[in-house]
């Protein structure tokens, strides 16, 4: 009886996901979000309270996303806001936005792989 070699692609199932999982990622973020959510894709209004801290940080001193209040410097951790701000001085404001969405994509990856194999390893144990 003749073995039927499998292609490398299908000896690779993590490959497969995560071919298909960027495609879909890529195909919401610059085709069905734009037509969803027009410009509210990339950023909310919540979110702006993020993105203005880091802003108003760069322009005026002051981490907050309203200056003229003095307590809305305690309203964000700075984690979420210095990442996003990274990419902010990296790429402009008018960039920054999706180049922080594709490092979103990026992480997503990470995350898919990071789990693909916890799974391998605990289930080629038994």
């Amino acid at each position: 009886m003749t073995e039927v070699k499998q292609s490398s692609v299908a000896r690779q199932p993590l490959f497969m996901v995560l071919a298909v999982g960027f495609v879909l990622k890529l195909l919401y973020l610059f085709v069905i979000g734009p037509i969803v959510f027009g410009d509210g894709l990339l950023i909310t209004k919540d979110a702006y309270s993020y993105t203005d801290s880091f802003i108003n940080l760069v322009n005026t001193g002051q981490f907050t996303f309203d200056p003229s209040y003095g307590p809305a410097s305690y309203g964000r951790l700075p984690g979420v806001t210095f990442i996003w701000g990274f990419f902010y001085l990296l790429f402009g404001q008018t960039y920054s936005y999706t180049a922080f969405a594709l490092f979103q994509i990026l992480l997503d990856i990470v995350a898919c792989i990071m789990i693909f194999r916890i799974i391998s390893k605990y289930f080629s144990n038994k």
